[in-house]
C-alpha cells in the first residue's frame, strides 16, 4: 500500500516539473510586439529551423495588401465598387467611368444628385468612404477585405517552402486586420498554421506587415479639398472667372455676361455648340493650373506683369489645409467626360437682345448670357516618399455646378429662359383654363407689382411674366404637381402648390415682405474639464478682435459683424438657416515639452493670426411678431482663445461640429 502511495506521489511530481517545464517554454516563446503606436501583438517564436515561414507569409501580405492599396487609390478609396453608380454622363451619377475602354470608376467625394435641371431644393451628395472601420463602408475594411480574399494566390498553397522540404498545413482561415497608423499601414494576420520538416513540427497563427505609405495624411487632405468644394464651390468660381475673362462682344469670344452696345442691330452671333465646346477646351485647360498652396508643386509666379500674376496667384491659388504640405496635388478636366452645358439662346444660335427708341433714335444691344454647367474634376494627391519613394497616388473626383452664372447652392430658383426649343413653354400650346392670380402683402394686404412668377412643371419651368397691379392673368401648361415661384426684390421668395386644368380658375397668394431686423452675434462658451470640453453657463457678446460671417438660407451674401456691434439684417416670415462661423485674431500658444511614449518631444511656440473660434448652424422660424420686435440674437458655440493654453486644446476646434449638435438646444436664437 505505501509502495503505491509513493508511486502516486512520483507520478505527481513528474507532472508538475512537466508542467512547469512547459509553462516556461511557452512563456519564452510567445512574447507582444507593438506593430504601430498603440498597436500591438501576440507573436509566437518559431523554431530556427522554421523561420523562412514568417517571412514567406509576410511578403504575401505585403505584395496583396499594396496590390489592394494601389487599386484603392486609384478609386477613391474603393476597391469594390458594385455599389457605385456613374452615369451615362460625366455629371449624372455618383461617381465617373475614367473612360469607355476601362473598368476603373471613381467616386465623387461631393457632387449634385438632384438632376440637372433642378429647381427650388437641389440636393448634394458625396460618396467619400471611412478612413477607419466603424460605421459604413471603410478604407480598412476594403483592404482588409481584399487580403483575405486574394492572400491564398501569393501564398500559393506553400509550394515556395515545399520546395525547400517543408510541409505547411493550414489550420483555419486567414483573417486580415487592417489598420491606418498615423505614418504607416498596418496589417495583422491571425492565419493559424502548422509547418513541419523531418518529424519536427511547430504551429504558428499571427503575422503581421507594414506599407510605407501615410495614408491618414492623404486622406485628411483629400477630406479638406472634398470640404473645401463643399463650403466655399472653388471650382464653380474658376469656372466663372475663365469665362468672364475669355468673354467679349466679339464671335470669336465667349458670350458675355453681361455687356451692352448702342447701335441698331448687331452681327455677332454665335452657335451655342460652339460656345460649348470652346468652354470645354478652356476648362481642359486651365483646371490643371489649379494648385493648392504649400503643396509640392505650388510655387509663386511672377511674370512682370501684375494683372497675370494676381490671376495666377491669387485666382488660381487653393488655400492650404493643415494635411496638404508635402503632397503633390493636380486637378484635371478630360475633354471626354462630356459635361452639362446650357445656355439661354433662341435655339442653336446666340444673339444679343435689341432694341431700339423712336425718339432719339437709337438702337441698344443687350448682351446678357446666363451659363449652366457642370463638369466633373479629378483630383489627384501623391505622396512621393511612400513605398521608399517610388510613391503613392489617391484619386477621387470633385464636380463644378453652376447655374445661371453663380454656384449652385442648396435652394435654387433657375433663371426664366427666353426662347428655346421647349414646347412646354410656348405659351401657344397652353390650353388649361385662365388662371387669375392674385398677389398680395402679407402686412398690408396690399397688391405687388412687378413681381416675377414662374410655373415649375415636372422639370420644366416658364416664365409667366411680371404682375400688375397685383394680379396676373394667364393661362398654364396643364400639370398635375406644379409649382407657382413669385420672386420680387424685398420679399421672401414665395413657392405655391399649384395643379392647373381646363377650367378658370382663381388663386391668391401673399408675399411676405422682408423687413430690416438687427441681429446680435452671443457666444456660449466652451470650457475644459477632467472630461474634456463642454458646455458652460458663461455667454459673452463679440470682442473687438472678433468676427462673425453668417450665411442667411445657403445665400453667397454673407453677413459681417465685427466686434459687438448690431448689424441690420433683411429678412421675411418663414423658416431660415442660420450659418455662423466666428473668427477671432491672435492666438498664441507657448512652447511645450510633451511626453510620447515615454520620450520627451519640444514644440515650437505658435502664433495664429486668425482662427475659426466657433461655429453653429441653426433653423429657426421666423414670425411676423419677430420682426415687430426687431431683435435676432443669435447663438454660436465657442471657445475664448485664453482657455486655448496648449497644443492639445487646438483640438476643439475640429469638434465644433459634434458639440453643435449635442447641445443644438442651447444655440436655439431669440428675439427681443
Amino acid at each position: 500500500m505505501r509502495k503505491a502511495q509513493a508511486s502516486i506521489f512520483i507520478i505527481l511530481g513528474i507532472i508538475i516539473v512537466a508542467a512547469t517545464l512547459i509553462f516556461f517554454f511557452i512563456k519564452g516563446s510567445i512574447e507582444r510586439e507593438e506593430i504601430a503606436p498603440g498597436l500591438s501583438m501576440i507573436v509566437e517564436e518559431l523554431p530556427t529551423e522554421f523561420l523562412p515561414l514568417r517571412p514567406f507569409v509576410e511578403n504575401c501580405i505585403q505584395k496583396t495588401a499594396t496590390e489592394g492599396l494601389i487599386k484603392l487609390g486609384n478609386s477613391g478609396g474603393y476597391i469594390y465598387t458594385a455599389a457605385l453608380k456613374p452615369g451615362k454622363e460625366g455629371t449624372d451619377g455618383d461617381s465617373i467611368t475614367f473612360s469607355s475602354n476601362s473598368d476603373l470608376v471613381v467616386p465623387y467625394w461631393f457632387y449634385m444628385d438632384s438632376d440637372n435641371n433642378c429647381a427650388g431644393k437641389c440636393s448634394f451628395s458625396s460618396r467619400q468612404i471611412n478612413l477607419r472601420q466603424g460605421r459604413g463602408d471603410s478604407i480598412e475594411g476594403q483592404l482588409s477585405r481584399y487580403v483575405d480574399e486574394k492572400l491564398n494566390e501569393c501564398i500559393d498553397s506553400f509550394n515556395g517552402l515545399k520546395e525547400l522540404n517543408y510541409n505547411v498545413e493550414e489550420l483555419g482561415r486567414a483573417k486580415s486586420k487592417v489598420v491606418v497608423a498615423s505614418s504607416n499601414l498596418v496589417i495583422s494576420l491571425e492565419y493559424p498554421v502548422r509547418i513541419s520538416r523531418e518529424g519536427i513540427s511547430s504551429e504558428v497563427r499571427n503575422f503581421h506587415s507594414s506599407l510605407d505609405v501615410n495614408l491618414e495624411k492623404i486622406y485628411n487632405a483629400a477630406e479638406y479639398l472634398a470640404g473645401l468644394q463643399k463650403d466655399y464651390r472653388f471650382l464653380e468660381q474658376q469656372a466663372l472667372n475663365i469665362i468672364v475673362g475669355f468673354s467679349a462682344k466679339d464671335k470669336e469670344k465667349l458670350p458675355p455676361m453681361s455687356d451692352s452696345a448702342f447701335e441698331v442691330g448687331s452681327k455677332t452671333r454665335w452657335r451655342k455648340a460652339e460656345v460649348r465646346n470652346s468652354v470645354s477646351n478652356l476648362l481642359s485647360s486651365y483646371v490643371p493650373v489649379l494648385r493648392v498652396e504649400d503643396s509640392v508643386n505650388w510655387k509663386e509666379i511672377d511674370t512682370g506683369d501684375a494683372f497675370i500674376d494676381e490671376l495666377y496667384n491669387s485666382g488660381m491659388t487653393i488655400p492650404r489645409g493643415e494635411s496638404t504640405d508635402e503632397l503633390l496635388i493636380d486637378f484635371n478636366y478630360l475633354g471626354f467626360w462630356k459635361e452639362y452645358f446650357n445656355l439661354n439662346c433662341n435655339g442653336e444660335i446666340c444673339k444679343p437682345e435689341s432694341a431700339f427708341i423712336d425718339l432719339l433714335p437709337i438702337g441698344l444691344q443687350r448682351y446678357n448670357f446666363v451659363y449652366d454647367i457642370s463638369y466633373p474634376v479629378l483630383v489627384e494627391i501623391e505622396d512621393e516618399s511612400a513605398f521608399n519613394e517610388r510613391g503613392y497616388t489617391f484619386r477621387f473626383m470633385l464636380e463644378s455646378n453652376v447655374r445661371d452664372n453663380k454656384a449652385v447652392q442648396a435652394t435654387y430658383i433657375p433663371y426664366p429662359t427666353q426662347g428655346g426649343n421647349s414646347d412646354e413653354c410656348d405659351e401657344s400650346t397652353w390650353s388649361s383654363g385662365t388662371a387669375t392670380i392674385t398677389i398680395k402683402d402679407s402686412f398690408t394686404g396690399e397688391g405687388i407689382d412687378e413681381a416675377d412668377a414662374v410655373y415649375t412643371c415636372v422639370e420644366e419651368s416658364c416664365s409667366l411674366g411680371k404682375t400688375e397691379d397685383g394680379e396676373l392673368i394667364t393661362k398654364l401648361p396643364v400639370c398635375l404637381g406644379g409649382t407657382i415661384t413669385l420672386l420680387k426684390e424685398g420679399y421672401g421668395t414665395s413657392y405655391t402648390d399649384y395643379d392647373m386644368g381646363d377650367r378658370d380658375s382663381n388663386l391668391e397668394i401673399n408675399m411676405n415682405p422682408e423687413r430690416i431686423i438687427k441681429v446680435e452675434i452671443r457666444k456660449k462658451l466652451l470650457m475644459k474639464d477632467n472630461n474634456g470640453w463642454a458646455l458652460s453657463s458663461a455667454v459673452r457678446g463679440l470682442s473687438t478682435d472678433e468676427e462673425a460671417v453668417i450665411s442667411v438660407d445657403d445665400s453667397s451674401n454673407l453677413l459681417n459683424i465685427s466686434g459687438n456691434i448690431d448689424t441690420e439684417l433683411p429678412i421675411a416670415e418663414g423658416v431660415h438657416t442660420f450659418d455662423i462661423e466666428l473668427l477671432t485674431e491672435n492666438l498664441y500658444i507657448p512652447s511645450e515639452t510633451k511626453e510620447i511614449d515615454d520620450e520627451d518631444y519640444y514644440i515650437n511656440a505658435t502664433n495664429i493670426s486668425s482662427f475659426v473660434s466657433g461655429r453653429a448652424t441653426v433653423s429657426f422660424t421666423i414670425t411676423k411678431e419677430h420682426l415687430q420686435k426687431g431683435r435676432l440674437i443669435l447663438y454660436a458655440l465657442a471657445v475664448d482663445k485664453n482657455e486655448i493654453k496648449v497644443h492639445d486644446d487646438l483640438q476643439v476646434l475640429g469638434e465644433f461640429e459634434t458639440l453643435a449638435e449635442k447641445y443644438k438646444e442651447d444655440l436655439v436664437p431669440t428675439v427681443e
